[in-house]
């Protein structure tokens, strides 16, 4: 096992999206997998996020395949890609000023391997399909390796994951992922030969929390550059409106039997948090009849979300506080928002303060805590 200074931005610094390029790490390269492992560490990306993508139409479709998968690892802000015998890794990131920036790392132990901007990334990220802005994509591909639709948490199961290994368990109805003719997997042990892959799952709640976050990734770019760009009121408005829809889950999909996952990444998520004082998070899953126990968006947590001008997120606050105030049934999700996010708090006080004489609760900004 070799080692070499990974000459680049640091993982604070990568994360606050500044270009500085002065700091240095030490990260050990490891045969195949070379640099990844210890990326995935100092970038505190889970293994039990990986997803595995055997499509031609995927990222670097000649050397994917279904015996050697592209793999996706993720967090709410970074997804880190790898494929076996690519002499790159690609990493996506939130940015503060272009919504998503990409970068690679060559992989190659005898060079000082340095963070780059990503050539011509932006010619599959950026499209229609992605909202006109930087973002990520997940499809569902046909048996001719063109995408059949965008997916994401509103797509039935059924008709989810074609050209994607998925892992898991659940009965009584089939999804499009694995080869062809193949059932459910628990793992990826027998599927490949795996040397240099880190683990063994495409985990299918991974799979379902990476659709979901990659649209609401797009909406929140989207919305961040109609403010930053001064688009017409009408843009952003109708923008606002389309985040508050999909962070509260809108036209989810029903699940259509118990859903298990099997890596470990259930668990994992979980524990991320933040809680209210009553123990609860947007981070708990149902997957019994639908993804998450109480259906609020947990990218309000994001860098994405956190990062959009305040106006923007007072927009999509006032809008979340008009809907659920209505609902008596959805009270929890106003309570664990309150609790756990305090620009929320501070924005759900002000509006249901009583109008003084010269008191607007519908103008004015609240306190940012950006991260």
């Amino acid at each position: 096992m070799g080692r070499s200074t990974f000459t680049a931005v640091s993982v604070a610094v990568l994360l606050a999206g500044v270009t500085s390029r002065t700091a240095t790490l030490s990260l050990p390269f490891q045969p195949i997998a070379g640099y990844l492992p210890a990326l995935l560490q100092r970038l505190a990306v889970p293994v039990e996020s990986q997803v595995a993508v055997f499509s031609s139409a995927s990222a670097q479709a000649h050397l994917v395949s279904a015996e050697n998968p592209r793999v996706i690892y993720f967090t709410d802000d970074v997804a880190v890609a790898w494929v076996r015998g690519s002499q790159t890794i690609e990493i996506a990131k939130a940015d503060p000023t272009r919504g998503l920036a990409f970068y690679t790392i060559r992989q190659d132990e005898h060079l000082t391997p340095a963070l780059t901007p990503g050539e011509g990334c932006e010619r599959c990220h950026q499209s229609s399909a992605t909202l006109g802005v930087p973002g990520l994509i997940t499809h569902s591909i046909s048996d001719g390796g063109n995408p059949q639709a965008v997916t994401d948490h509103r797509t039935p199961l059924q008709q989810r994951w074609a050209g994607w290994y998925v892992t898991g368990r659940s009965s009584g109805w089939k999804h499009q992922g694995n080869r062809v003719g193949q059932g459910w997997l628990l793992s990826l042990y027998d599927q490949f030969y795996d040397e240099g892959y880190l683990g063994q799952y495409s985990d299918i709640v991974a799979l379902m929390a990476l659709e979901h976050q990659a649209h609401m990734t797009n909406l929140l770019n989207l919305l961040g550059t109609q403010i930053r760009n001064n688009a017409p009121a009408d843009a952003p408005a109708k923008t606002v409106s389309d985040v508050v829809d999909y962070m509260l889950f809108a036209g989810e999909a029903p699940l259509p039997a118990r859903i298990i996952g099997t890596s470990g990444f259930v668990e994992y998520f979980e524990r991320l948090g933040p809680r209210d004082r009553q123990g609860r998070s947007l981070r708990q899953f149902d997957l019994k009849t639908r993804l998450f126990k109480y259906p609020l968006s947990y990218m309000v947590y994001s860098t994405s979300f956190q990062r959009l001008p305040l106006t923007a997120k007072n927009a999509i606050y006032d809008r979340i506080i008009t809907v659920l105030s209505a609902d008596m049934e959805r009270r929890a999700l106003l309570e664990i928002l309150s609790d756990t996010e305090p620009d929320f708090q501070a924005r759900l006080r002000r509006v249901r303060r009583p109008a003084g004489p010269s008191h607007h609760p519908q103008t004015g900004g609240t306190r940012s805590s950006s991260s």
